[in-house]
């Protein structure tokens, strides 16, 4: 247990002085502790007090809501086969995750087991379509009622317009948020923002000109915010575009909310609350600070985590 004391104290060293700081959204969980989507990660999420729970929400072929990126359990379990072949009895009974942070046993999370845990977390969930149907999304909502998850516990944030679309109609009340790409190329910077809300790219000149792009997305999908990408996602020195200071400036004097998508390293972490993020999307809420630096991996074995 070493390891996850370890983990619990650097982020409980920093509860007060980052309470009016940025708030953070668990990416599948704290993955770089234990598997992604893995009961043991959306527990670590809740015990390390993360305000938000990030749900990739999918189904499989007999109709149960499960969490997961892709849309095969590769990823997670190296194995090829679609979720939507396969019951939900079928993956438990073969499907594994690969081990992290020595859990070993963990297979797929349904999203009756993530309400339940995600009771711990400061503020609620972050729901992720990354599969979408209207009846889909009306099992989901209706699971979110049944279990006392109102609309003041979820944001709704994702790549999918037409899901961004059928919240808007059907519960205007939750929060959305839209993933967004930014690409500075030799011709400008190329962004999926479209005065319609439909999927496409627009490119444009300035950066100036991509938070009107992203205010006329907002506009049509009635947007709470903007999910912004950070090159700095799992290497520092990776080579890509960083959303800018002057441009989170400029998204959030147009009224929205802006999280970044990753923050994984200290670097990143002072970056962008010094340029004024509202929340981070990270897979270990400890290394967003220099001092409280975790690498997957260590730590002692711990079996039959979802007897």
């Amino acid at each position: 247990m070493k390891r996850i004391q370890l983990s619990f104290l650097a982020v409980a060293a920093f509860t007060a002085s980052a309470a009016a700081d940025v708030e953070y959204i668990a990416h599948a969980g704290e993955e770089n502790l234990a598997p992604a989507h893995s009961k043991a990660a959306y527990r670590l999420a809740a015990e390390h007090k993360l305000d938000y729970l990030k749900l990739d929400l999918r189904e499989t072929k007999d109709g149960h809501v499960v969490m997961q990126h892709d849309g095969n359990l590769y990823a997670t379990m190296r194995w090829k086969e679609k979720i939507a072949n396969l019951t939900l009895e079928e993956i438990r009974k073969k499907g594994r995750c690969v081990s992290r942070g020595g859990y070993k046993n963990e297979t797929i999370t349904t999203l009756t087991e993530a309400l339940e845990i995600a009771r711990g977390m400061r503020k609620g969930l972050w729901l992720d379509f990354k599969y979408f149907t209207p009846k889909f999304a009306e099992k989901v909502f209706r699971r979110l009622d049944e279990a006392g998850y109102g609309p003041d516990k979820l944001i709704v944030a994702t790549w999918n317009r037409n899901a961004l679309k059928w919240v808007q109609q059907n519960r205007p009340q939750v929060r959305r948020v839209a993933h967004t790409y930014i690409r500075k190329l030799d011709d400008g910077y190329h962004v999926n923002a479209t005065k319609t809300g439909e999927p496409g790219e627009v490119v444009c000149a300035t950066e100036s000109d991509v938070a009107e792009a992203l205010d006329a997305l907002g506009k049509a999908l009635g947007l709470y915010g903007f999910n912004l990408p950070s090159a700095w996602a799992r290497d520092p020195k990776r080579k890509g575009y960083n959303t800018s200071p002057k441009l989170i400036s400029d998204v959030k004097s147009r009224g929205y909310w802006v999280s970044i998508w990753f923050v994984f390293h200290p670097e990143a972490g002072e970056f962008y609350r010094k340029a004024g993020a509202d929340a981070f999307v990270t897979n270990c809420k400890a290394n967003t600070f220099a001092s409280g630096n975790e690498r997957p991996g260590e730590g002692k074995d711990r079996q039959g985590q979802n007897k």
